[in-house]
């Protein structure tokens, strides 16, 4: 059985989900201003993968595009594939950023090319990203993985899966983030995607409010 699309967009269950995406999100902009004003300067540290590979700049403009192919096949497979669940794939998402905010003001370290660079685009809007750990464009490459089902949708998944370690190959040679921030992002993703598939059918639409 199926839902319409403006059933499921317009279900208390998913516009629950939204808010809370959007609460996550908010959520960010204190974390990231808390850890520049108690540290400023922020140490630059080493990592064994910035020493044994080339710096490549220019890699930092691809990140952003391949969140977009993750996001977009993740939302297509959402919104298409698994459409009763759609608060879920949602709310994933917002736990990654419910987790993001406190994990991040943890143990603060400096951006590898410097505390006042911009990174990708946000280089054209004069944001600065201050949290390293963990990564969130590994984590929303990765959560996109680890969440469309390869049984329902084997192309997607190859795809996403390509992009991930696309993501993270080019956040480490442009130096976007250190490796344990790319491992950190991936492993986030992995729990919470583990955690929140136990509950999984807690989201559906289709079944009959839990009471």
């Amino acid at each position: 059985m199926d839902i319409g699309l403006a059933r499921a967009l317009t279900s208390r269950r998913t516009l629950l989900s939204v808010a809370a995406l959007t609460a996550a999100i908010m959520l960010w902009i204190p974390a990231n201003a808390l850890i520049q004003t108690l540290y400023p300067d922020r140490p630059i540290v080493p990592d064994i993968v910035f020493t044994l590979t080339p710096e490549i700049p220019w890699l930092a403009y691809i990140t952003d595009p391949l969140i977009v192919v993750s996001m977009g096949l993740y939302l297509w497979y959402a919104l298409r594939v698994d459409r009763r669940r759609l608060p879920f794939y949602i709310f994933a998402i917002a736990a990654l950023y419910f987790a993001r905010s406190p994990l991040m003001i943890l143990t603060p370290l400096g951006r590898p090319t410097g505390n006042a660079d911009s990174y990708g685009i946000l280089e054209f809007t004069g944001l600065l990203q201050h949290g390293m750990f963990p990564s969130g464009h590994q984590m929303l490459a990765s959560i996109a993985y680890f969440l469309i089902d390869g049984s329902k949708a084997p192309r997607a998944r190859r795809i996403v899966g390509a992009a991930a370690i696309l993501q993270g190959v080019a956040l480490l040679l442009s130096r976007g983030h250190y490796s344990i921030d790319v491992v950190g992002g991936a492993l986030v993703a992995w729990f919470i995607a583990e955690r929140l598939s136990r509950i999984k059918d807690r989201f559906d639409l289709l079944s009959p409010p839990r009471t």
